[in-house]
């Protein structure tokens, strides 16, 4: 069954796969929170994503929420990814409340600097944006 969250845009497509091919900086195992990954599967299939918005207080960074790729670029070096989320490891999972699995890629050498800050920019993008459609109901 094709997933319903993922989108057929191009450009998304795009980022997803020339992600694949740039050169990383660094690529770890990461453990990403239960409810954060599953508020932001949820919003993605509520807001029909994928979603991009711009990282408070962090001049020209964008962060990109698809289902199968978290990604921070900066929009002012033509969408060069700063660092991203990928492989999350959904499959067969069975326990809502234990942490997913995924990769942790950087693109940058100072990219760690900032995981916590987007991860909280997206947490509040996502309540804020899922407040305003329930709130318009």
């Amino acid at each position: 069954m094709p997933d319903p969250v993922a989108g057929n845009d191009a450009n998304t497509k795009a980022l997803n796969s020339r992600i694949d091919k740039l050169p990383r900086y660094s690529g770890q195992p990461f453990g990403m929170d239960a409810s954060r990954y599953n508020r932001v599967r949820r919003g993605l299939l509520r807001l029909h994503g994928p979603l991009t918005f711009r990282a408070p207080g962090l001049r020209h960074l964008d962060v990109i929420l698809e289902p199968d790729a978290w990604i921070c670029v900066d929009a002012s070096l033509n969408d060069i990814p700063v660092f991203a989320w990928t492989d999350f490891e959904v499959k067969g999972r069975s326990a809502l409340h234990e942490p997913v699995r995924c990769k942790l890629y950087t693109y940058h050498a100072h990219a760690l600097i900032i995981v916590d800050r987007i991860l909280e920019a997206i947490e509040d993008h996502l309540d804020t944006l899922l407040q305003d459609r329930l709130g318009n109901r």
